[in-house]
């Protein structure tokens, strides 16, 4: 190879590096002036969810949104004659089961649980941690019935959310 021969590969590697290096500044601007990105999973809606018809005895949760992916709420019993009980209370953390899901990952952790043989049973019965997961509009709460002994069947495991104020 000559020395012109040379000259022109470093003269077009240095080249290649400066476009390269001009690419990824602009990708870098792009990303600042877009704005930072979100720092936190957004909680689930706040609200209430029950997993039976209302008018009926049914288990609701009610759900109250906090900052930075965490929330807090009870879960209750609703009687024949429209009496309710605390199953228990909690405070959580809600986590986005991978990056752009809808769908989160919520951890519970039962702050109270009532032992005066409502609808909370035994206190052993409830777990010291509680899964569920949250899709839009629904939470699902794994084998609920291990926990909430008046659950009829594993699909009353699922919660919907609740649109009026009617339980």
């Amino acid at each position: 190879m000559s020395s012109v021969e040379r000259r022109l590969t470093v003269v077009a590697v240095f080249a290649a590096c400066v476009a390269i290096a001009s690419i990824v500044i602009a990708v870098i601007a792009l990303v600042e002036a877009a704005g930072p990105g979100p720092t936190s999973v957004p909680s689930p809606a706040t609200g209430v969810y029950m997993d039976g018809p209302p008018g009926q005895p049914h288990y609701f949760v009610v759900v109250t949104s906090l900052e930075t992916g965490s929330l807090q709420g009870a879960m209750d019993y609703v009687y024949q004659d429209g009496q309710t009980s605390v199953v228990f209370t909690f405070r959580g953390s809600s986590q986005q089961l991978r990056p752009g899901s809808s769908i989160e990952v919520i951890t519970m952790v039962p702050t109270l649980v009532p032992n005066d043989g409502s609808a909370s049973q035994q206190h052993s019965s409830v777990p010291s941690a509680i899964s569920a997961i949250y899709e839009p509009g629904f939470l699902n709460f794994g084998e609920c019935g291990n926990y909430l002994h008046f659950v009829p069947s594993l699909a009353a495991c699922r919660f919907s959310y609740l649109r009026t104020n009617e339980l």
